[in-house]
């Protein structure tokens, strides 16, 4: 069957985290579920809600978590495979209450304790080791080793599909009451 795009994006978009949201709070545990989830194809992955501004910079209003953890697990892929399997570039993911991220990024996650001190004192809401925590994790898995289960991975990936909300107004508030609308407004269904 073929694949309908109802929304295309330009090259070159950076992703932004902004102060407000909170500091990243997946674990091993959450991202175990979403390897083996990918793993076995492909999957929605729920909603992700952003306002865009200027030019080709979105604030990612609902779906950091994810986000942030695809990200890490496409490098990840990125630092292992390179020149082995194609590689799914991730565009640049920004995280304002930390803005090392992309320098960590960028190098890898660098040996602990050898970052960059501006690294360590831009870390606003202490998320430096946490970082690492997932890193680390994601980089020992099986699925992101094997260089025939990475490409898998990315495979299923690139057939993944989210449902996109875009606020284009400039005005992150009306990003939040979409938030809202889509998260916290919704009866709870009984079981039947």
């Amino acid at each position: 069957s073929q694949k309908n795009t109802i929304l295309s994006f330009d090259s070159g978009r950076v992703y932004n985290i902004p102060d407000f949201q909170r500091e990243i709070r997946w674990d091993t545990d959450n991202i175990s579920v979403l390897i083996e989830d990918i793993k076995n194809g492909p999957k929605f992955l729920g909603n992700i809600i952003l306002t865009k501004h200027n030019g080709k910079k979105y604030s990612i209003i609902d779906g950091q978590q994810r986000i942030t953890v695809l990200t890490m697990i496409l490098n990840c892929i990125k630092y292992l495979h390179q020149n082995q399997i194609d590689i799914i570039t991730p565009c640049t993911l920004t995280v304002e209450s930390f803005p090392g991220f992309n320098e960590l990024m960028d190098e890898y996650f660098p040996e602990e304790g050898k970052s960059n001190i501006t690294i360590i004192k831009n870390d606003k809401l202490r998320q430096l080791q946490k970082y690492y925590q997932l890193w680390n994790y994601i980089l020992e898995l099986e699925e992101i080793q094997s260089k025939k289960e990475a490409k898998e991975l990315l495979r299923n990936l690139s057939e993944s599909s989210f449902n996109i909300i875009i606020n284009e107004s400039d005005d992150t508030s009306k990003g939040i009451r979409y938030f809202i609308d889509v998260n916290l407004k919704g009866k709870q269904l009984d079981t039947e």
